[in-house]
């Protein structure tokens, strides 16, 4: 029984040095989003330059195509969430951006071979959304998330300016005017967040979203004649920086 005791201690210390080190370990599984309730966010995006999105018009029996040049922009937005369990949450945002865009189009049928028809414009677009996420479990202080929307989307075509060039010059500042109007939005979401306390969370991801067909700008053309032109929807690629702001 004396022999035993110190084989006994030995057994106690060695157990909880072995506790001491476990209780010191990094928790890679506690997780940054398993409370529930609401949240604010506020973003900004930066809009990458997208491939040219097809342009079409008709005038006096005559179609014509082209193609609309997207720019970079930067967007900004704000929203209110709220997130049901561990795992899902959704919400409600909204956000304004600006580029600049140029067209062309074969005009050969109004004004000859090698005729064209460019434009461009300053495009200003109000996204109003409603986003699902799946946050995915953390590790380490950060969780990915996926995600999907749909929403509405205000687009308007400020200060456009077209004109009908040619090998014998351009025909400037035909009279234009811009279109608006609203679209149907889809979007798809990927990302992560990182918590800096147990309130506010760093959120780094990157959003797709598509908006339908709409008018682009309607011209009047030296014989008379109108000239209506529509783009064909648009492609954003965005990568978005934010914070989310629990409330309860």
């Amino acid at each position: 029984m004396k022999r035993s005791l110190p084989v006994l201690a030995i057994l106690v210390c060695v157990g909880g040095a072995h506790a001491s080190d476990l209780s010191a370990a990094p928790d890679i599984g506690a997780s940054i989003g398993a409370d529930t309730g609401w949240y604010g966010r506020i973003d900004a995006a930066h809009t990458l330059a997208d491939d040219a999105d097809r342009l079409g018009g008709f005038v006096g029996g005559t179609s014509l195509t082209g193609f609309l040049d997207n720019g970079t922009a930067l967007m900004g937005g704000v929203g209110i969430g709220y997130k049901f369990t561990d795992i899902w949450r959704a919400d409600v945002t909204a956000r304004y951006g600006s580029d600049d865009v140029n067209g062309g189009a074969d005009a050969a049928a109004l004004c000859g071979a090698g005729c064209s028809l460019e434009a461009l414009a300053r495009r200003e677009t109000v996204d109003l959304d409603f986003n699902l996420y799946a946050d995915l479990g953390t590790i380490m202080g950060v969780t990915p998330y996926v995600g999907a929307g749909i929403g509405l989307g205000h687009v308007s075509y400020e200060a456009p300016a077209a004109g009908l060039c040619g090998t014998g010059g351009c025909v400037e500042r035909l009279p234009v005017s811009g279109g608006d109007g609203w679209r149907t939005n889809w979007s798809l979401m990927a990302g992560a967040a990182y918590g800096i306390t147990e309130r506010v969370l760093v959120d780094l991801g990157y959003r797709y979203t598509y908006s339908d067909d709409g008018d682009l700008l309607t011209a009047s053309l030296p014989d008379g004649s109108s000239l209506a032109l529509k783009d064909d929807g648009s492609e954003r690629h965005m990568v978005t920086l934010g914070l989310r702001l629990r409330f309860d």
